[in-house]
Order: C-alpha cells, then structure tokens, then sequence
C-alpha cells in the first residue's frame, strides 16, 4: 500500500463503528488482531494509529452530550 498508515486508520475506525467497540477490552483485542495480521515491521505504526484512535475516541466520549 501507498499509505499504510491510512489503510490501518480507516480499517479500525470501521471496525470500531460497525462492531461498536468502545470498551478497553473490546479495544485491546482490536489491537491484539491487528497485530496478529500484520508483519511487525508494522507494529510501531499500528500502536501509533490505534493510540491515536483511542485518544481522539475518549475525547469524544467526554463530552457532555454523550452521558
């Protein structure tokens, strides 16, 4: 791919949303899977866009308006 990094950010954004993954186990068994699948040359980026995800998520997930 010409943009894994991308690849791996949109394929666990799906993920999350369509399985409605918002609990630190539901979580860390997307990572888990993720890794599993990937070469470890991968792995840095992985970690990287998966805590990018997760803190953008525990963002939104403070709001206000989601309580």
């Amino acid at each position: 791919s010409r943009d894994p990094r991308g690849d791996f950010k949109a394929s666990m954004v799906d993920m999350i949303l369509a399985k409605q993954m918002f609990g630190a186990e539901e979580l860390e068994r997307l990572l888990i899977c993720f890794l599993s699948l990937n070469s470890v040359r991968y792995h840095g980026l992985i970690f990287e866009v998966f805590s990018e995800i997760c803190e953008a998520l525990f963002r939104i997930l403070s709001l206000p308006f989601f309580f």
